[in-house]
């Protein structure tokens, strides 16, 4: 076969296949045009007792309602958050109060949420911290009437004749018998009316308010540490509160009658208690309601004070 007869092969074959291509290539479609949303900011703000968040966060006490409100930026599509599954429209209500389980989230939890558009994005988070009032007794004070000086016990001696020789002169002066004497301890006081009082300060150590009603109870209590509470409990502040509940002097009420709020310290009604002779006492103010505040700490709202003897 001639070159001039191959060369004209090879451009009908070559003329063929362009033209079984061109028509796919004029099937494929243009890039669609969408318009990039405009920048815009997300917000997301907690409010909780009236309190807004600052710098982030918030504290609410336990059971408190707590309410978010968000932003979205015009012509964004929506948002994904971590407090429900589904997607967050932007036609939807930018706000949702509820409760957080203080079980699951016992301190605070973090609401995060995360909004979009069209070539846009930005995710925001704003922290609820649990805060609890803590009452603490930040002053307690027993003071006696009357007090006894301190002594040495002093020992029993006989009696001592006086003695003379044989030309009359006293050799021995008679020396009067000497009755034994207990020691007087330290802090012991005249028993009887009003013999010694108490009075107390209490503080809100906590972040969070304590209601005013109903209000805290403050008890002062009484317990003598006989040899067998010695024995069984080394210390008097190991001693169980049954015991000092048996001999509670005086329930009072906190001065004012009014919410306790962050760092207050209100005085406590003193009270004058009448005391019979015996020792050692101990004396405890206890500042507590359970059944209204669920504290940060339960362990600094009782102070104890002695030991104290009377006489």
């Amino acid at each position: 076969m001639s070159k001039h007869i191959k060369f004209l092969k090879r451009s009908v074959l070559t003329l063929a296949a362009v033209m079984l291509v061109l028509p796919f290539v004029a099937k494929a479609e243009d890039f669609g045009s969408v318009e990039i949303s405009k920048k815009g900011k997300v917000t997301l703000t907690a409010q909780a007792s009236g309190f807004a968040t600052k710098g982030g966060s918030v504290d609410a006490p336990p059971n408190t309602l707590i309410t978010l409100t968000w932003t979205i930026p015009d012509g964004w599509k929506g948002c994904y958050s971590n407090w429900q599954a589904a997607m967050i429209a932007v036609t939807d209500p930018k706000t949702k109060t509820a409760f957080i389980n203080n079980t699951a989230f016992p301190r605070g939890r973090i609401f995060g949420m995360t909004c979009f558009g069209v070539g846009q994005a930005q995710t925001v988070a704003v922290k609820v911290n649990i805060v609890k009032p803590d009452i603490s007794i930040a002053r307690f004070s027993a003071i006696g009437k009357k007090l006894i000086p301190a002594a040495v016990a002093v020992k029993a001696k006989d009696a001592i004749l006086e003695r003379k020789d044989t030309v009359g002169q006293v050799i021995q002066p008679a020396v009067p018998a000497v009755a034994p004497r207990p020691a007087i301890l330290k802090n012991t006081y005249e028993a009887g009316p009003g013999a010694i009082t108490f009075s107390a300060v209490v503080k809100n150590s906590g972040r969070t308010s304590v209601p005013a009603t109903p209000p805290i109870t403050v008890s002062y209590q009484a317990l003598l540490y006989t040899p067998i509470l010695q024995t069984t409990y080394k210390s008097v502040t190991k001693v169980p509160d049954a015991k000092w509940n048996e001999n509670n002097m005086r329930n009072v009420n906190l001065e004012g009658g009014f919410a306790i709020a962050p760092g207050a310290m209100p005085n406590v009604s003193a009270y004058s208690h009448e005391t019979s002779a015996g020792g050692p006492w101990y004396f405890r103010v206890w500042a507590d309601n359970p059944s209204v505040v669920d504290e940060s700490n339960e362990s600094n709202n009782k102070t104890v004070a002695g030991p104290y003897y009377f006489r």
